[in-house]
């Protein structure tokens, strides 16, 4: 199996990520035993902690979780009960209802946004709390450039653990097989609905779209495509007519018209969320967009030589190199566990474990990402990397702008089945695009 690249690069979303290529993984400070003015007590014996993540699924980083659930259970005597799950509007919302019944986990390591509400509730602990009992917690990572995470209070939440990023795989073998040339860095709507007819024609499927299962990463830049990048494409639908209203509106319907147009599977209406990528992989199907995340999955189930990335087509008000991406993710401890005397320092002693410089950087590169860790990690060997690899060590690096996700300006509940339902029912012709925006509407509505 290939290592990918660290990728050391800067990005900027309001906020600066620091990323290194070398260091020595000991520059990660141990766990501090809490001060002794505290109450809080150290297990005395081995605990389990229940812990959800979004390493589930098809996710690259799955095989790197666990084998570090494994080797943290090994070093701590503790049981992880892993929960985790993709990334999905479905499991989103399991979630979000765990927490409405008091079933919520231990440890998260979980989109931001998505646990606002909860934040807000006073469902995790903020990172001063912590580090007040326990010093050196975090104390690897770089404070100056660490967001606050979705907190009307300005605290922090979460220890971040890498950005990513949303691109155009595709598999060159069916491309040459179209005769269509690989897309470049100023790609275009109209090129890449040209080639879609040359991929169809040969016989190929031109896009491995999922209308209930992920549709998503489709509908961000179908959106920004529309709307334009950074804080136009983040402007989310607030009332009929509006610009954001109008923006998802146009997003869906030039959904609907490369279903129309039979550049779908012809199960697009049904097809789950793991099969998209593999129709890539089995080389079947020509584009799919996807996260950072994604690469290792091809690197371990594709012949990745015949993988391809780049940006996504554009059209006037979007370029190419206008892309999504962002930090979204982060390990947090639940208030409920945090109360938990038996649970408190494992909590602690585990994200810190999943955060040392190293460990961390395993996943980075993997998901081909960046960092706030103060010295970085030890980057593994760039020598023989396939193409899609060296593309995606560079794909910030090229890009002209990078936006945070416009869906995750709504929460998953309300939003959910605008992804899992209404876009499909758009492309099937019993809904129109502006009557999947009114429903949305009436959810905001309701839950305000």
């Amino acid at each position: 199996m290939k290592k990918v690249l660290a990728l050391v690069l800067s990005l900027v979303l309001c906020l600066s990520f620091f990323a290194g290529c070398s260091s020595d993984s000991s520059s990660t400070a141990p766990v501090s035993t809490p001060d002794s003015e505290s109450e809080s007590v150290a297990p005395a014996e081995p605990v389990t902690l229940t812990v959800v993540t979004t390493f589930g699924g098809s996710d690259g980083n799955r095989g790197t979780y666990e084998k570090a659930i494994a080797d943290y259970q090994a070093a701590s005597g503790n049981t992880i009960d892993d929960q985790s799950g993709t990334a999905d509007e479905t499991f989103k919302t399991k979630i979000a209802t765990d927490f409405s019944t008091g079933a919520e986990p231990d440890v998260m390591f979980y989109i931001f946004s998505e646990m606002a509400d909860q934040i807000a509730a006073g469902q995790f602990v903020d990172l001063d709390t912590i580090k007040a009992v326990y010093p050196d917690y975090a104390s690897n990572m770089d404070a100056a450039s660490m967001p606050n995470v979705v907190s009307a209070d300005g605290k922090n939440y979460a220890v971040p653990a890498y950005g990513y990023w949303e691109g155009l795989y595709y598999n060159t073998t069916v491309l040459d097989a179209a005769g269509v040339k690989a897309p470049g860095d100023d790609y275009t709507w109209d090129q890449f609905l040209a080639d879609c007819e040359a991929i169809k024609a040969a016989g190929y499927v031109p896009v491995a779209l999922s209308l209930t299962g992920e549709p998503h990463y489709w509908f961000e830049y179908c959106v920004m495509n529309n709307a334009g990048p950074q804080d136009k494409h983040t402007v989310v639908p607030a009332a009929k007519d509006d610009q954001g209203y109008k923006n998802w509106a146009a997003g869906v319907n030039d959904i609907k018209a490369l279903y129309d147009a039979g550049y779908c599977p012809d199960n697009a209406l049904t097809l789950q969320t793991a099969e998209h990528a593999q129709m890539i992989a089995d080389g079947a199907a020509a584009f799919d967009i996807d996260g950072s995340w994604k690469l290792q999955w091809y690197v371990d189930n594709a012949n990745i030589e015949e993988i391809g990335l780049g940006y996504p087509p554009a059209k006037e008000a979007r370029k190419a190199t206008d892309v999504v991406g962002g930090v979204s993710s982060g390990w947090m401890i639940t208030k409920k566990c945090w109360d938990d005397p038996k649970k408190q320092a494992a909590a602690v002693e585990f994200v810190s474990f999943m955060t040392e410089n190293d460990r961390l950087g395993e996943f980075a590169t993997k998901a081909n990402s960046i960092t706030y860790l103060k010295d970085g990690f030890n980057a593994p060997d760039a020598s023989d990397l396939s193409p899609a690899q060296i593309k995606a060590a560079g794909f910030l690096g090229g890009a002209s702008t990078v936006t945070p996700a416009t869906q995750d300006g709504i929460t998953s509940a309300i939003r959910e089945k605008l992804f899992t339902q209404d876009i499909a029912a758009v492309c099937a012709g019993t809904m129109t695009a502006e009557e999947a925006i009114d429903g949305l509407l009436e959810r905001v509505a309701d839950a305000a």
